[in-house]
């Protein structure tokens, strides 16, 4: 009878021991989404705010009388500078050097390195 109250005393306090670790986990689990819910909501509050700032920037750019000169507008809260981007700037080394060619030159050009090889 004694064995049996000390094999329940002792189950009791294993799974009690159990629970309390499981427990723990599943509410630092809970803190860590709460954590990213919050940096979530702040990211998209600040992706907001720079975009209402560039809007406006723009909107005001284009109401200005001086339209050949080059605009650049820096948020004064941020390193960032936003500018017009020229296409070619943009491209790779390869696709500024490629070149259609001519459809008749290409023609020409390989019945010569025919005639060439004859």
């Amino acid at each position: 009878m004694k064995q049996l109250i000390l094999k329940t005393l002792g189950l009791c306090t294993l799974a009690l021991g159990l629970s309390s670790f499981s427990s723990a986990k599943v509410s630092d689990f809970h803190s860590l989404i709460t954590d990213n819910i919050s940096a979530q909501q702040e990211l998209h509050g600040e992706i907001k705010k720079q975009m209402k700032q560039s809007d406006q920037a723009f909107k005001e750019g284009q109401n200005s009388d001086r339209s050949a000169q080059a605009r650049v507008w820096v948020d004064e809260s941020q390193d960032q500078v936003n500018s017009k981007t020229s296409s070619q700037l943009l491209r790779y080394k390869k696709e500024k050097s490629a070149q259609s060619f001519n459809r008749k030159k290409q023609m020409d050009r390989i019945s010569q390195e025919f005639s060439d090889v004859e």
